[in-house]
């Protein structure tokens, strides 16, 4: 099927089978480098929202259910707060041995500031949930995701929705 679609272009756009090889490689290698974006954000008592960045998995089966399965606890989600934006989230914040953006070590989340030592990667205050919404926006997240530590629950939505669902 792949060489049928080669030949097929082939013969509309006279270009060469490896030009084709080649173009549709990269394209590959960039879908596969792409990622899913999302804001983890966290309501304060007195109404703000504290947020993260979190670059990697921010659809619902990643980011938002390793939030459900193992973030419930608000001292322990104060914390990854604390921590600033993430490359990507694990179950774990805490390494017990050596760690790095480069070399992570297996179930810890790399955060930009601690383990690539990263500037202007702190963690963001929204005065309103409309604030919130914008910070998400702005900084190209895919997925919101917002956790109440009164209830202990997360809910999520998708950018350019008002709308959280519980996860």
């Amino acid at each position: 099927m792949f060489n049928a679609c080669i030949r097929k272009i082939e013969g509309t756009m006279g270009m060469k089978k490896s030009e084709l090889r080649q173009i549709i490689k990269e394209e590959i290698k960039s879908l596969l480098t792409e990622s899913t974006r999302s804001r983890v954000g966290m309501l304060n008592p007195d109404g703000t929202i504290t947020s993260i960045y979190v670059h990697y998995d921010g659809y619902i089966d990643g980011v938002g259910k390793t939030l459900k399965q193992h973030y419930k606890n608000p001292v322990l989600v104060k914390k990854m707060m604390s921590l600033g934006d993430a490359s990507f989230l694990e179950p774990k914040l805490d390494p017990s041995g050596e760690h790095s953006f480069n070399n992570p070590e297996k179930g810890v989340t790399v955060f930009y500031g601690r383990d690539r030592g990263e500037k202007g990667v702190n963690t963001l205050k929204d005065r309103t949930l409309q604030g919130f919404l914008n910070t998400s926006h702005d900084s190209g997240a895919d997925y919101m995701y917002l956790f109440d530590p009164k209830a202990k629950t997360w809910t999520v939505s998708k950018i350019g929705s008002k709308e959280f669902k519980k996860i």
